[in-house]
């Protein structure tokens, strides 16, 4: 026989059916059961709590039929992964669901195969029981319960009633078939068991009051009448999509591999759950652990059922499994409670083809936080951003949640599956909040390959000295020379003004030529040489008319004709980039885009790349600072570099004139 085993102290019923047990669900040292009082009767059924159980969870009607010894196959063949494997708040648990459904007070009949021991069945999926904050619960506070099954005949009643689980103690490496009696089938979906079209119909009959979808790696648990109310338009398409977003937005993300026979990096055999209730405090619409729980209302049921939704605006689902993925004893340091948790949402949009519509609708919020001058004691600095009175503290989650943003959209969402492998390999975590602020700084710095302390400092966190050392001397990452944290990552634009002063090349002994310019004597005539002689008055300016030698390729019939300007340095140098001035006295016949070519050989050039150019009125006589490579800012090695203009590629000018200033080169 069976013992009624309940994760509070606080009994569900009047009636006695067993002993209560600890909470969880590996449990050892359990008593002999043998002799225990239950009333076998079938057609006895308890009504107690018949007035509680038809407000929650529900009845089931007495047209829906009780089933005998009807089998299901449990697959108990698993590797519990635990949360402390992965270092992570949570890890899903080992509930197995069933698709059977205890009336409430009526005799359920389990039957165990011999030689199969450690198993739990649970009644009901609501297992929460807290009614602090809440003044008057929706619901009974106890309304599940839990009996540890032995081989033969187990005997359960529950009051309330509920969906039946099986709870192994321990995985038992094989599928295990029961067969239930005095059970109602719930109109579940199971991808890639239930016909589509067929579950439709069971649905619209069912007078079971819960029902779950359940796909291979995601379960939620909802009420039938809000699916017969609502409808559920395509469970393959919409399961497959929830797997979707945990497979590559959860696990794949985290550096989780399925199947990995390596316990650190192992992605969990079971599923996340989502479960519907009524017990909640006011203003909490969801909250997370294992199961999930969500609101019982039409906004959660279509938030789960709706496939856009999935792929886009279902932030709460996101935001609960995104704190059961925090790493808070590694690297999740204060103040992101409720920021790396949405990181998830981050991902899943990623995912399927999108940014996150929260990334530019809190980006704003971030911008004047960026600007202010920060500092490690008093003002304005991460911490301070918590503190009553601080002008930061209503939107400091939004503010947070930007700065993630910034790194993944600037240096690329693997940054996650880096610091979360980083994690779990470590020796050991984090002894406290300055070490987890260090083991993000070291980690976003390897990534990076970049010493990070300035753009950390910008947000106002401040890395030990011990940590700084191995960053910039152990590791030698060259600092951070660009102001990252003003890139928009929205837009996907700025970021990348120096902040480290270029240091320009002096020009003495070059000499520059060109296929083209102006030799017509006085003011018109504006050769080559004017690029290198660090007179910003003087021009560069193609043939016109009379050129002699060089040809007037303006005026000829080629429509692609292209200018080229030749500089030689005389020796081989090393530079990170060139500078360029327009036209000082016009807004036109300025180079929208530029080709740069360099070599150590006048015969031998390698194309280093084409470059966007600002043009117009608000280029004129600007001199622009142009990085051949604006990510890395490695140095070049070369002798010779040429400068292609083509015409089309000219402002303001009918005949596709060029004319610039100056030309040099920086390191």
């Amino acid at each position: 026989m069976g013992v009624l085993a309940l994760l509070s102290s606080t009994v569900a019923c009047t009636k006695n059916y067993g002993y209560d047990f600890e909470n969880g669900f590996e449990i050892n040292n359990i008593d002999d059961t043998l002799g225990l009082n239950v009333n076998r009767d079938p057609k006895f059924i308890d009504r107690s709590k018949y007035t509680q159980a038809r407000i929650f969870p529900g009845l089931v009607d007495n047209k829906e039929p009780r089933l005998q010894n009807y089998k299901v196959t449990v697959d108990l063949n698993y590797v519990q992964v635990k949360g402390s494997d992965l270092r992570i708040s949570v890890a899903p648990g080992n509930w197995q669901s069933t698709s059977m459904y205890a009336p409430a007070g009526e005799l359920v009949v389990i039957d165990v195969p011999e030689g199969i021991y450690g198993l739990y069945a649970q009644i009901g999926a609501h297992t929460t029981t807290g009614s602090e904050g809440i003044p008057v619960p929706q619901r009974d506070l106890v309304v599940y319960s839990r009996q540890v099954l032995f081989p033969g005949k187990n005997y359960l009643r529950n009051l309330y009633g509920g969906l039946i689980y099986i709870l192994p103690s321990a995985p038992l490496g094989r599928q295990v078939e029961l067969a239930f009696s005095g059970v109602a089938k719930a109109p579940s979906f199971k991808l890639g068991v239930t016909d589509p079209i067929a579950w439709a119909e069971e649905i619209k009959k069912s007078a079971v009051p819960w029902f779950e979808l359940e796909g291979n790696r995601i379960v939620f648990t909802m009420e039938t009448a809000k699916a017969q109310k609502y409808g559920v338009s395509n469970p393959n398409e919409l399961m497959e999509a929830w797997d979707k977003a945990i497979k590559e937005g959860y696990w794949d993300w985290t550096g989780l591999v399925e199947g990995s026979t390596d316990p650190k990096h192992r992605a969990p055999f079971n599923k996340w759950r989502i479960v519907h209730d009524v017990l909640f405090k006011d203003g909490v619409a969801q909250y997370s652990g294992f199961p999930v729980y969500a609101r019982n209302n039409e906004s959660y049921f279509r938030q789960a059922t709706d496939i856009e939704g999935v792929k886009n605006t279902n932030w709460g689902t996101y935001h609960e499994l995104g704190h059961n993925m925090q790493m808070g004893s590694t690297w999740s340091f204060a103040g992101n409670g409720e920021v790396t948790n949405n990181l998830f949402h981050f991902k899943v949009s990623r995912v399927f083809g999108h940014q996150s519509y929260k990334i530019a609708e809190v980006w704003s919020a971030a911008v004047p936080y960026i600007a202010e001058p920060k500092s490690k004691t008093g003002g304005i600095n991460w911490a301070s951003m918590d503190v009553d009175g601080n002008k930061y503290k209503s939107k400091s989650s939004d503010i947070r949640l930007m700065m993630w943003a910034q790194i993944l959209e600037r240096y690329g969402y693997d940054f996650m599956t880096y610091i979360y492998k980083r994690g779990r390999d470590a020796r050991f975590t984090s002894v406290n909040d300055q070490s987890k602020v260090d083991f993000f700084y070291e980690a976003l710095s390897e990534f990076t390959k970049t010493d990070m302390e300035p753009y950390l400092n910008k947000w106002g966190l401040y890395v030990s000295s011990v940590s700084k050392q191995y960053v910039s001397q152990t590791k030698t990452f060259p600092l951070l020379d660009r102001d990252v944290w003003n890139f928009n990552p929205v837009t996907h634009t700025g970021g990348n003004a120096s902040t480290v002063a270029p240091v320009f090349l002096e020009k003495k002994g070059w000499t520059a030529d060109a296929n083209s310019w102006d030799t017509r004597g006085g003011a018109q005539n504006r050769p080559p040489s004017n690029l290198i002689d660090n007179n910003l008055t003087n021009t560069w300016h193609p043939c016109i008319s009379g050129c002699t030698p060089p040809t007037n390729y303006v005026n000829t019939a080629v429509p692609d004709r292209t200018f080229v300007i030749t500089i030689d340095t005389k020796d081989a140098i090393d530079a990170k980039g060139f500078t360029l001035v327009q036209r000082h006295d016009s807004n036109t016949n300025h180079a929208k885009k530029i080709t740069v070519e360099v070599g150590n050989s006048i015969d031998a050039f390698s194309t280093v790349g084409v470059f966007d150019l600002e043009y117009g009125s608000t280029a004129v006589g600007k001199e622009q600072v142009i990085y051949f490579d604006a990510e890395t800012r490695t140095l070049k090695n070369f002798r010779y570099i040429r400068f292609k203009i083509n015409k089309s590629d000219v402002n303001g000018d009918a005949s596709g004139n060029a004319a610039l200033n100056e030309l040099g080169l920086f390191k």
